[in-house]
């Protein structure tokens, strides 16, 4: 388990089962972006922040993985950006059924709320964002 932006000066803290302890995780980022959602995929293990958490804008998704410790920074596509663009204190959820993350509500880069209702989805293995 990883707590992310924890109080003081430690981006993470991992906990681990099996010695029942809490470790400071060794990430370090960029830049302090909140709002951002973590969800992990349960059949990678891979934990998702879409706005991007350690660039320099929110037009990323970040991928933390918990084995090495370790989080990429992958630029979000033109598609993905028209349908996700800068959106932060959003919610999101893993589908298990459709083997994806489910988008909805947050602000936008002014932090004025989103008007639309619309479900934006991202499918983890083929790297693909829809509106639903």
């Amino acid at each position: 388990m990883i707590a992310f932006h924890s109080r003081g000066s430690t981006f993470a803290y991992r906990y681990s089962f099996v010695s029942s302890v809490w470790l400071p995780s060794r990430l370090q980022p960029k830049h302090d972006l909140q709002g951002v959602g973590a969800v992990t995929d349960p059949n990678t293990g891979l934990v998702y922040l879409a706005a991007g958490y350690a660039g320099d804008n929110r037009n990323s998704m970040d991928i933390y993985d918990f084995e090495t410790d370790t989080m990429v920074s992958n630029p979000m596509s033109a598609q993905a950006l028209a349908i996700f663009s800068n959106r932060a204190y959003y919610a999101n959820v893993w589908s298990e059924k459709r083997k994806s993350i489910l988008y909805f509500g947050g602000y936008n880069a002014t932090l004025s709320q989103i008007s639309d209702n619309n479900i934006t989805e991202f499918v983890p293995a083929t790297q693909t964002w829809s509106t639903l």
